[in-house]
C-alpha cells in the first residue's frame, strides 16, 4: 500500500474479504541479507501451502457431504422396515444411493491421490527443514482425509452386510 492513510476499501478490500499479508514487520528484519536458499525454501513452502489450501477449498465441502450422506445411508437403510414402499422400489432407491456414494468416494479418493502426487513432486532441499516439515504436515492432512473416507466406506459396507443377514 502506497498510502497508509487510505481506507482498505480504496484498494478493493471489502468486508469479509480474506487478505494475505506478505513481508516483514518493521524492525523485524534479520541482521543479514536473505540468502538464496532462504528464498528457495520460502518459495517451496508457498507452493506447498497453495496446494494444501487448494485441496481444502476444493474438497472439504465434498468430504463433509460424503460423510454426511454415508451416515444417512447407514441410518436409513439399516432399518428393516421399508415404510410402505414396495421391495422393488426400495431396492432401486438403495442401489441408486449406493451408486452415488460410490461415485463420490471414487472422486474424492482420486482427487486426494492427485494432490498427494503433486506434493510428492515438490522437491525440498535436504537443508530446507521448514519446507520438509510443511510438506509432511500437508501429506498427513490429506492422508487423514483418505482414512476418514475409507473408514466411512467400511461402515457402509458393514451396515450392508448387517442388513442382508
Amino acid at each position: 500500500m502506497k498510502d497508509n492513510a487510505s481506507p482498505l476499501a480504496y484498494y478493493g478490500v471489502y468486508p469479509g474479504a480474506a487478505i494475505k499479508l506478505i513481508g516483514r514487520k518493521e524492525g523485524a528484519e534479520k541482521n543479514g541479507p536473505v540468502t538464496q536458499e532462504e528464498r528457495e525454501e520460502s518459495a517451496v513452502i508457498h507452493k506447498i501451502d497453495d496446494l494444501a489450501n487448494e485441496a481444502a477449498d476444493r474438497l472439504s465441502s465434498r468430504m463433509q457431504a460424503y460423510l454426511a450422506d454415508a451416515q444417512l445411508y447407514i441410518e436409513q437403510f439399516s432399518a428393516s422396515a421399508t415404510h410402505g414402499v414396495s421391495d422393488a422400489a426400495f431396492e432401486e432407491i438403495k442401489t441408486a444411493e449406493r451408486k452415488k456414494l460410490h461415485d463420490a468416494y471414487v472422486y474424492l479418493n482420486e482427487a486426494l491421490m492427485q494432490y498427494l502426487l503433486k506434493l510428492d513432486g515438490i522437491e525440498c532441499l535436504p537443508e530446507a527443514e521448514k519446507a520438509r516439515q510443511r510438506r509432511r504436515q500437508a501429506v498427513r492432512l490429506l492422508q487423514s482425509w483418505m482414512d476418514q473416507l475409507d473408514h466411512k466406506r467400511e461402515s457402509v459396507k458393514q451396515s450392508e452386510v448387517t442388513i442382508s443377514q
